[in-house]
């Protein structure tokens, strides 16, 4: 008797619009299901995240970034990477937009490693000014 109350429905996802296009202005592609809560087809998604990863890296090469703002934009970066790896792996992609999708995950690594070592310089020249400023005092 227990068990005949335990029936359990299965989860599904709720089909996508059949029409839901890029909300991109001037834009008619299609937004893949993974991509709805964006509302932005493969390629405008890559270019926003690209435009950010720009503005990211200029911020970091002017060296004024400070040690939470760079641990802000480390996870930033990891965030948009998994977010892109979950869209590469779950919508079928053209291969111009797999090199796109590839091109893009370049373009989060380079601006990870230059953060990278903004944050390493800074932190080797503060190591090699504390012995001067110690024996000066």
């Amino acid at each position: 008797m227990l068990e005949a109350s335990l029936q359990l429905t299965p989860t599904v996802n709720p089909p996508a619009p059949p029409d839901t296009f890029c909300s991109a202005p001037g834009c008619k592609a299609n937004v893949p299901i993974e991509l709805i809560s964006e509302g932005l087809c493969v390629m405008h998604l890559t270019f926003h995240m690209e435009q950010a990863c720009a503005r990211l890296r200029s911020e970091i090469v002017k060296g004024t970034t400070s040690p939470e703002r760079a641990a802000e934009i480390a996870g930033y970066i990891v965030g948009l990477s998994v977010e892109l790896a979950r869209i590469a792996r779950g919508v079928r992609l053209p291969d111009d937009r797999k090199k796109r999708v590839l091109n893009t995950f370049l373009t989060l690594m380079i601006v990870r490693e230059t953060l990278d070592r903004v944050m390493l310089g800074r932190a080797s020249r503060r190591r090699l000014l504390s012995p001067e400023l110690e024996g000066s005092l």
